[in-house]
């Protein structure tokens, strides 16, 4: 865990974005949605970046403008959890107006895509 005096940094926008674009093979999982501008960027640099859900907090519809604005095939469930209720952004997901193919999407099988499920353990 980390200390309550620890202070980082945050990470430059243009660095996050070099990095999309200087490691195109690697999947790369953005998480806790502090800057979606800059989130999105790095999502159009490079197809195999994700970005996971965590730090949505509102407001109402959140996720559904997240999803017409980025790319679906790039938006994970995420929770941050044990810091986070896992409930809480997946009840988001649920409540969403979204399709049932871009559901699925967001909640399984992006993460298969990128690796980060073995589609036998579904």
């Amino acid at each position: 865990r980390w200390h309550w005096l620890l202070v980082v940094p945050p990470v430059p926008d243009e660095d996050l974005v070099g990095f999309a674009r200087t490691f195109p093979q690697a999947e790369i999982i953005f998480a806790g949605l502090a800057r979606p501008h800059v989130m999105a960027e790095a999502l159009r640099a490079n197809e195999r970046c994700y970005l996971d859900l965590s730090g949505v907090r509102g407001p109402l519809f959140a996720v559904e403008h997240l999803v017409a604005e980025l790319a679906p095939g790039q938006i994970l469930f995420g929770s941050l959890w044990p810091l986070q209720v896992a409930e809480s952004i997946l009840e988001q997901i649920k409540q969403a107006r979204l399709g049932a193919d871009t559901r699925a999407l967001l909640l399984k099988e992006n993460a298969l895509r990128a690796g980060l499920l073995a589609s036998s353990s579904l």
